[in-house]
């Protein structure tokens, strides 16, 4: 798998931020997140081809309706 490198580290050789790391998983799972990240994250999610990206189900109820003016709430 390949990461893409976030902080100077020491690996199999020294790796400087913006280099690609190619290292199996289980190798560099304590780097993740902290020096690397998983190379294909920074594309941005993958949204299937014909969806707009968006939650399916019903709408959220709405917002309940603020408070008359010139009211005070006690």
């Amino acid at each position: 798998m390949e990461y893409k490198v976030l902080r100077h580290h020491d690996g199999d050789r020294a790796y400087a931020p913006g280099d690609t790391r190619t290292a199996v998983p289980g190798d560099v799972a304590h780097l993740v997140g902290k020096v690397l990240v998983e190379a294909n994250l920074e594309k941005g999610p993958v949204v299937p081809l014909g969806t707009d990206g968006a939650a399916e189900g019903p709408d959220p109820a709405p917002e309940p309706e603020q408070a008359a003016k010139g009211r005070k709430r006690t």
